[in-house]
């Protein structure tokens, strides 16, 4: 690839040649302009001598009495400097010279103008005035012209070049400060560009810069917490179970003690196996790609969750109840939203205590597809409640009656919620929980339409 010039010497040279183009055209036109009038004013001083000699002219042939007396006086008596006069007669033959005697022959080299003027048709029929003027000083003049032109424009253009480096290093100096800045800006180390003019261009790209700095600290900070808070929610797991595993392998240990062991293994590798499944979602959500969307109901995905959630809530003596079922189509994808619908339920199975009560609803409310899980379970405190979902959060409240548990559960579905544009939120009854998801409805399949 053909290196490029720096910004600085491009600007400069683009400014010295727009400020030449913009001299040169009025430069142009002022130069025809000043040597137009300077050849009609040649050309009005020729003809002016032509007019005095034919001035001259009618005095004296009043005087003489007769042309070539008259014109022969006039050569003899009347000198214009720079000027060549020849009176003609009638058959165009030389009939006298006018000229200075001082003033050199014109040469055949040197420009000359030439008119041819009639004397007097009346007083003198058929003579003529030829008044021949050499150019060479009004072609001197024009050299001259042009010449400070040239030099004025060459001037011109060194003095644009310079004020164009000097303009756009003063311009491009909060760039360079930027970039020098930039340098020393490494992850987590706080640094920022310097804004040198929030309210010019490059003080707004600044500030978007460090915006975009800001949130990528952030980010980083949130990574690093998270990376953390995994560590820390797996590391129990597995400290309990290397000490299960070190009592099952004592050689005193009794069957039933290393069943115990196995057991609790048992219970902690499918708690491991939850965090480790909902870590992988929340890392394929931080990485960006969305979710692939279909049309479907809610309402088979909400039958399957039942069916799949019943013996669990039998076993934990809470009602899982199926209150009001609709039939309602969105377009979602349908592992995602199973995966939602699973824990909202786990969730309030968890912590609704025995003879509590779980209801479902699914409903098309006002073009809004409305998923609910009403628990009678602990609630949220108020304190927890701006918190629920932050990754890896678990009230005490929750923490005492589910000693298990990631904290990544909700945060997991606020992101599947927002995959299909959707909103989750919770409500505080005075027992309990509600969740509530809310999706756009898609309009029912033409076929299905024309059945009803």
């Amino acid at each position: 690839m053909k290196p490029r010039h720096p910004i600085r010497l491009r600007l400069a040279l683009w400014y010295a040649g727009s400020l030449l183009i913009l001299l040169l055209v009025p430069g142009a036109l002022v130069r025809d302009a000043v040597t137009d009038g300077l050849d009609a004013d040649f050309e009005a001083s020729i003809q002016r001598n032509a007019e005095l000699l034919r001035g001259f002219f009618r005095l004296e042939v009043t005087e003489y009495l007769g042309v070539e007396a008259s014109l022969a006086h006039l050569a003899r008596e009347v000198v214009i400097p720079d000027r060549h006069v020849t009176f003609r007669n009638p058959d165009g033959a030389a009939f006298a010279v006018l000229e200075d005697p001082s003033e050199p022959s014109l040469s055949p080299s040197v420009p000359v103008r030439t008119r041819l003027v009639p004397l007097d048709p009346q007083l003198a029929p058929g003579w003529t005035i030829e008044v021949r003027a050499s150019e060479a000083d009004l072609r001197a003049l024009i050299r001259r012209i042009d010449g400070w032109f040239i030099v004025g424009g060459s001037l011109g253009l060194v003095l644009a070049a310079l004020a164009g480096w000097l303009v756009t290093g003063r311009t491009l100096k909060p760039v360079g400060t930027m970039a020098a800045a930039a340098e020393h800006i490494t992850a987590g180390n706080g640094g920022r560009l310097p804004i040198g003019n929030p309210n010019d261009e490059l003080g707004r790209l600044g500030q978007r810069f460090n915006t975009v700095l800001d949130r990528l600290d952030r980010a980083l900070e949130q990574q690093r917490s998270f990376l953390a808070d995994a560590a820390h929610e797996l590391r129990t797991p597995v400290a309990r179970m290397r000490a299960d595993v070190d009592v099952a392998l004592l050689p005193k240990a009794r069957p039933e003690a290393r069943t115990d062991a196995l057991r609790q293994i048992a219970v902690d590798l499918r708690g491991t196996g939850e965090i480790l499944d909902e870590l992988l979602q929340l890392a394929r959500a931080d990485a960006g790609p969305a979710l692939e969307l279909a049309p479907s109901y809610l309402d088979d995905v909400i039958h399957d969750v039942y069916t799949r959630w019943r013996p669990a809530a039998e076993r934990a003596g809470v009602c899982l109840v199926l209150e009001q079922v609709e039939e309602t189509r969105v377009n979602m994808n349908v592992d995602a939203i199973h995966r939602l619908a699973a824990i909202l339920v786990d969730n309030a199975l968890r912590y609704t205590p025995e003879g509590g009560r779980v209801v479902i609803r699914v409903a098309d409310v006002g073009g809004v597809a409305t998923l609910e899980v009403e628990d009678t379970g602990i609630g949220i405190p108020q304190e927890d409640r701006p918190l629920v979902f932050r990754r890896f959060f678990r009230g005490t409240q929750a923490r005492r009656r589910v000693a298990h548990g990631s904290g990544l559960g909700l945060p997991v579905a606020l992101w599947i919620a927002d995959q299909h544009g959707g909103s989750l939120t919770l409500e505080h009854p005075s027992t309990g929980t509600l969740v509530r998801l809310e999706l756009p409805v898609l309009s029912a399949p033409a076929e299905t339409a024309q059945a009803v």
